[in-house]
């Protein structure tokens, strides 16, 4: 590989894959038992929903997914009136 080639891989996806995936990923906040807020919910990293077998699964972060038991990881827009 050339110099050349080496330059074009590197700054290819650096410029390429924010567009691509930005469609796909969404905000992913962790809500406690009890919270009432609209939408309820922190802000505790990004990801995706998907559905395997009419099972909803998320694809994200470790840091994101590990949470105590007792609270949810939802997807909650900014500004929304509503989480999933």
């Amino acid at each position: 590989m050339t110099k050349q080639m080496t330059k074009q891989f590197s700054e290819s996806p650096m410029t390429t894959m924010p567009s691509f995936v930005d469609p796909f990923i969404s905000a992913i906040s962790m809500v406690k038992p009890g919270d009432n807020r609209e939408p309820p919910g922190d802000h505790c990293g990004t990801g995706f929903f998907l559905i395997v077998e009419g099972e909803r699964l998320i694809v994200t972060c470790e840091h994101v997914a590990n949470v105590d038991p007792e609270n949810t990881l939802v997807m909650a827009q900014f500004g929304a009136e509503f989480a999933i």
